[in-house]
């Protein structure tokens, strides 16, 4: 089901009107609602078998987990249960690394897979550490969380424990909440249906002058330049795509009583790469961090605690971190080498740090960083790096191979960052020098305080949404494959 659609729209209406009249029914009321959502990727019942299999083996593992908190083995029992979940979530995947293994006889669903994994492992990590109890573990309310339509196919990553406070009490639907979450679906479809579908034009008219310029041996401007455009304008897309769709379902979930975690802070005004991803699908980042980075990081300075090794560690955590955020998007080989590209930047950007404020100090650092040309500078490189670093999303395997072949790898991919980072520095000069009489507008439409003109936005984006999903024009959403 397209969430830029009039089947989500027509879906919506009810998901939100059911609940409201079902009184102490509601959790089985909106438990019906999610699985209708999720049935409308199946062709049938027996497509959701293994992705229900899934589900009862983490409610298990978690349970599993919270009996043996505290116990001698309990922590060696969670962490085996997490890394079951991990082995069979890449066999259902179809993971290359587990290619060997023979594929189940039937086709099944595996949409929203990837996001419920986190969920069950945040579940299990939780009720390891006995965050989690007997008690928070109930079957409906597990259910209703992995499943929830607003979270399965786009995120944004909910802690188990703040959904189960919500959903105990679910904010009333008062007039600011109305403005405000039809304000946000507006945005979300003026990005999904406007934005997003016009960048994603441009795109597909870039892919076919790159294969051309590559297939007839044009040289290397040609194909560079091809190479820049495309790039540039996935990275546009992608992000209102995304975004958008963040934007509808977490507005919808307003008019359900819920109040989602964002996903975005204007990434596309990071400071740095790590700063971006500050800003960037911020509920990813930050299970990785809590789940991944921090504890690798603590038991490297546990078992080597020497505070020299401090900053070291550090990059090889963000390494590590940030090559599994990669890898997670896509099964190939391709999306390997994402990993160790996002793993790159963002080691590459503390070094940065490190030296720079050994060599600078701390004042004169400080000094650098509120300069205006070197803030509009980092920001075009950061657009640059993650505009690359999207390769596996729109390549094909035997571009990328015909693109990067041999010693042209390196070369190509520095003068594509230099590039797209000396035509994004201006467009960050021109923005930044206007931000501010645009500063306030922008803080009360976050705030979904524009009143009758989010309204009036609000209507005009859902007539478009009804006339595109009609025609069929959206563009569906992205990490819905993953």
């Amino acid at each position: 089901m397209n969430i830029a659609s009039i089947d989500f729209l027509l879906f919506a209406v009810a998901a939100v009107a059911l609940p409201a009249v079902a009184g102490r029914l509601r959790p089985w009321v909106f438990l019906g609602i999610n699985l209708w959502f999720l049935g409308s990727f199946a062709k049938g019942p027996a497509e959701l078998f293994p992705l229900a299999a899934f589900l009862l083996l983490g409610y298990g593992a978690a349970r599993l987990a919270a009996a043996h908190h505290g116990s001698r083995h309990g922590r060696a029992l969670g962490n085996g249960l997490v890394l079951a979940l991990a082995l069979l979530f890449l066999y259902l995947r179809r993971y290359s690394v587990l290619a060997f293994v023979p594929a189940l006889p039937e086709p099944y669903v595996t949409i929203g897979l990837s996001y419920i994994l986190f969920r069950l492992l945040q579940v299990v990590l939780d009720a390891r550490d006995g965050a989690l109890g007997g008690k928070d573990l109930r079957p409906l309310a597990y259910a209703n969380y992995t499943l929830s339509f607003l979270t399965l196919v786009s995120g944004p990553i909910q802690r188990y424990q703040d959904f189960l406070r919500q959903d105990a009490a679910p904010a009333r639907l008062t007039a600011p909440r109305l403005d405000a979450a039809l304000g946000r679906m507006g945005t979300g479809f003026f990005k999904l249906l406007l934005l997003a579908d016009v960048l994603l034009r441009v795109h597909g008219k870039l892919g076919p002058d790159l294969v051309h310029s590559l297939a007839q041996g044009a040289g290397v401007a040609p194909a560079l330049g091809a190479f820049c455009a495309a790039a540039a304008t996935y990275a546009l897309y992608l992000y209102c795509n995304f975004s958008g769709s963040i934007d509808v379902v977490v507005g919808v979930g307003v008019l359900l009583g819920y109040d989602l975690p964002e996903n975005f802070d204007r990434p596309l005004t990071s400071a740095n790469f790590l700063d971006f991803w500050s800003r960037w699908h911020m509920t990813l980042a930050n299970w990785f961090k809590f789940y991944l980075f921090n504890p690798f990081l603590g038991a490297l300075l546990r078992r080597w605690p020497a505070p020299a090794m401090r900053n070291g560690f550090a990059v090889l955590a963000f390494f590590v971190t940030f090559f599994f955020v990669g890898a997670w998007h896509g099964t190939t080989s391709m999306f390997l080498l994402c990993g160790v590209a996002l793993g790159l930047g963002v080691s590459v950007n503390k070094l940065w740090q490190v030296r720079v404020r050994a060599w600078l100090g701390r004042k004169r650092h400080k000094a650098l960083n509120g300069s205006r040309p070197y803030t509009w500078l980092c920001r075009g490189l950061t657009f640059a790096y993650f505009s690359l670093s999207l390769f596996a999303f729109w390549l094909t395997p035997e571009q990328a191979r015909t693109l990067f072949a041999g010693r042209s790898f390196v070369l190509m991919n520095l003068a594509a960052l230099g590039a797209i980072a000396l035509a994004a520095t201006p467009v960050y000069a021109l923005v930044g020098l206007a931000e501010g009489p645009f500063a306030a507008l922008r803080r009360a439409f976050a705030r979904g305080r524009l009143g009758p003109g989010a309204l009036l936005a609000a209507k005009i984006a859902l007539a478009l949404a009804l006339v595109m999903g009609e025609m069929g024009g959206a563009p569906n959403f992205v990490y819905g494959n993953f």
